[in-house]
């Protein structure tokens, strides 16, 4: 356990110790925060999601889906669950905060068509409609007919939008009173033929005119990422080189890079198992030319010291929906480590994220490449030291 500042207890209990009628857990979003970080590992809704599970007597092994930092599961750590997570992070959260508590930690599943039966799914509704839908398809083809599913999601998600999609997947649509910003929602009796407008890939197009094939959870799935856009046009020439396309998503930058240039080794990485899903599908055309590998990772964490010429970054800069700039900060740590002499990070970003002074601890030199009224595009060099 880290130590604790003084004069850092009471914050320590707001932010990081949750505290039940029947437990007390110390929980951490992942990678670890420090003591005095704001950043909460789990909100009201995760609470009223397992207060109400109990209330409802749920059976053992119930499903749980996207339970962020383990928090549902680890209250309802008795019932046996199994958790559905999109994001390698929040496994690994999970994990750490299981054996923080000394817990048993819940079996992982990461891809939706391994959601097993069960009579209680619960279900934290993401901010992303299309891979709510793709969840509720999911949970309609499995749920039994005496099934139930709990869900929770803020005031402020319940818009039309949401509302159509749970009765689109299941007759009986319960929606609670709020109760500290959140809702809790009752469903059952799965409708009886799921839509046929709903497809799991979404198709999009890169600027070279690359069919790019996008699963529910990938960011800007429909559409082609702006910032993406405007990095594709300063790409630099890479052949020969080993390279990485960081927070890869659905691949675009990948599939520009490849038509353009011949890179000895391309290695595409994301925390999301359907970014990695997608970005296979959509470059291993061009397998015949490059070397190229995959890998579901926390940022660089799993990749060795100077063993990279070039990375490509589209950072994130939420974490669920917290706008944060850490896992930006982690990503240049890594590419720091990762790339070799004199190697060179390319970031494109937002016109107003601070990441100059963040570059400029990690790098010998970091220079503004190009920018446009939204974005910066940064060319940070490792040098030969």
């Amino acid at each position: 356990m880290q130590d604790i500042p003084v004069g850092l207890e009471e914050f320590l209990q707001n932010n990081h110790q949750l505290n039940t009628d029947k437990q007390n857990l110390q929980l951490w979003r992942y990678p670890k925060q420090t003591s005095d970080s704001p950043l909460q590992a789990w909100d009201n809704g995760d609470i009223l999601l397992a207060e109400s599970a109990l209330k409802h007597q749920i059976e053992q092994n119930p499903v749980i889906l996207n339970d962020n930092f383990g928090a549902i599961s680890l209250l309802l750590n008795a019932k046996n669950p199994i958790l559905y997570s999109d994001s390698y992070i929040s496994g690994l959260a999970t994990l750490q905060n299981a054996e923080d508590n000394q817990l048993k930690s819940p079996p992982l599943c990461h891809q939706l068509n391994d959601l097993p039966t069960s009579n209680h799914y619960l279900l934290k509704i993401p901010k992303n409609l299309d891979f709510l839908e793709a969840q509720l398809h999911q949970i309609n083809q499995l749920l039994p007919p005496n099934g139930k599913v709990l869900a929770t999601a803020r005031v402020d998600q319940m818009t039309s939008g949401v509302k159509k999609l749970l009765n689109r997947y299941f007759y009986q649509v319960d929606i609670g009173l709020a109760v500290k910003k959140f809702r809790l929602i009752e469903l059952s009796e799965p409708t009886q033929a799921p839509y046929s407008s709903y497809r799991y890939f979404a198709t999009s197009y890169s600027p070279s005119n690359c069919e790019l094939a996008s699963a529910p959870n990938v960011f800007s799935r429909k559409q082609l990422d702006q910032g993406a856009a405007f990095l594709v046009q300063h790409l630099p020439d890479c052949t020969g080189l080993k390279v990485i396309d960081l927070a890869c998503g659905n691949g675009v930058l990948s599939c520009e890079t490849l038509v353009k240039f011949k890179p000895k080794q391309l290695l595409l990485v994301d925390e999301s198992y359907m970014a990695i899903e997608s970005a296979k599908k959509n470059t291993e055309l061009f397998a015949q030319h490059s070397r190229l590998c995959y890998e579901i990772d926390d940022c660089l964490s799993k990749q060795a010291d100077a063993s990279a010429d070039l990375i490509l970054c589209n950072p994130p800069f939420h974490q669920i929906q917290t706008i944060t700039t850490h896992i930006a900060t982690q990503m240049f740590v890594d590419a720091a480590r990762v790339l070799r002499k004199d190697g060179r990070l390319l970031v494109v970003a937002n016109r107003h994220l601070p990441y100059v002074k963040i570059l400029q601890k990690h790098f010998a030199s970091v220079d503004c490449l190009a920018q446009n009224r939204k974005f910066m595009i940064y060319l940070a060099v490792k040098g030969s030291e």
